[in-house]
C-alpha cells in the first residue's frame, strides 16, 4: 500500500503521530499512559504545549475531512442485516464519556440498569461469550452505532461531512459503512479536543481519595464501542467483585449472526 498509495499512508501516519503524541503529553506514554489516576492524572500539560497541539490539530482537519471523502468512495459490499446498534447518548455532548445506555430499537436506561437488560451466556463450541439484550438479540456497538444513535449531536463541520456523502446516509445497518463513521468521528475528535485546549484550566487538582466500602458501575465509549465497568470495593479498599465487558465481548455474537 505504501508503493501504491504513498500520499494516503503518509496522511494516515501523520494522524497516528498526532493522536499518539497527544496520548504522551497526557498519559506519560504514547501506549499504555500511566497517569490516569482517581479524580484525575498526575500529569498537567502547559500552556506551551497546548498551543502546539492546538496548531497541529487545526492542520490536521483537514486531512480529517480528506480522510471521509477518502473512505465515502471506497466500494464496500452491498450487506445489511438490520440489528440493534446501542451506544451512550447524552444531550448535552457527542457522548463517550458517560450517559444513558440506548438503542435503536428503544432501550433507553440508566448505565446502573445495565444488567438488567444486557445479559451474557456460554455457548459450546467458543470459549468467547455471547452479549444479547433480554428478549430480543444480539447487537452491534462501534463507531456506526454511535453515529446512528447521535448523529445530531457531531460537531457542525462532523455533520456536513457526512452530509456531503451523497453515497451513505445515516441512520445506515451496513456493517462496512462503520469505517466511514469511524472518519466522521475523527472530524469531530478533531474539533472536539480543539475546543476542550480552549476551556483547559491548567491547574492541579486535588486528589485525595477517602477509601471506603462502595459499588459503583460505569460505562464510557472505546473506539470500538460501550466498555461496561461494575466494582464492588470493601473498607480497606481491595476490589471484591469486578464485571467488565468490553466491546469486542458486546460485538462478538451480533459479528457471527453477519458471517452465518
Amino acid at each position: 500500500m505504501i508503493k501504491d498509495y504513498p500520499s494516503i499512508v503518509r496522511q494516515g501516519l501523520k494522524l497516528k503521530k498526532l493522536g499518539n503524541d497527544l496520548t504522551d503529553l497526557i498519559g506519560g506514554k504514547a501506549v499504555h499512559p500511566v497517569t490516569a489516576v482517581v479524580k484525575g492524572f498526575t500529569k498537567i500539560p502547559s500552556k506551551k504545549d497546548l498551543d502546539t497541539f492546538k496548531k497541529r490539530f487545526n492542520e490536521a482537519k483537514k486531512d480529517a475531512l480528506e480522510t471521509v471523502d477518502m473512505f465515502a468512495k471506497l466500494p464496500i459490499p452491498q450487506f445489511i442485516r438490520r440489528c440493534e446498534h446501542i451506544a451512550l447518548s447524552n444531550p448535552k455532548e457527542y457522548a463517550i464519556n458517560e450517559g444513558r445506555v440506548v438503542s435503536t430499537e428503544g432501550l433507553d436506561i440508566e448505565e446502573s440498569a445495565y444488567r438488567q437488560y444486557i445479559m451474557e451466556k456460554q455457548v459450546p463450541y467458543s470459549y468467547a461469550k455471547h452479549s444479547f439484550v433480554v428478549g430480543r438479540d444480539s447487537f452491534m456497538v462501534g463507531p456506526l452505532a454511535r453515529v446512528n444513535l447521535n448523529f445530531n449531536r457531531l460537531s457542525e463541520d462532523a455533520r456536513e461531512a457526512a452530509r456531503s456523502v451523497s453515497s451513505y446516509k445515516f441512520p445506515n445497518f451496513n456493517p462496512f459503512v462503520a469505517h466511514l463513521a469511524r472518519a466522521i468521528e475523527l472530524v469531530h475528535d478533531i474539533d472536539e479536543c480543539i475546543e476542550i485546549m480552549d476551556r483547559l484550566p491548567l491547574k492541579d487538582e486535588d486528589r485525595t481519595v477517602a477509601v471506603k466500602e462502595g459499588e459503583g458501575f460505569a460505562i464510557t465509549e472505546a473506539p470500538r464501542g460501550i466498555l461496561y465497568h461494575h466494582y464492588k470495593i470493601n473498607r480497606d479498599g481491595i476490589v471484591t467483585a469486578a464485571d467488565i465487558v468490553t466491546p469486542t465481548a458486546h460485538n462478538v455474537n451480533n459479528l457471527e449472526k453477519d458471517l452465518w
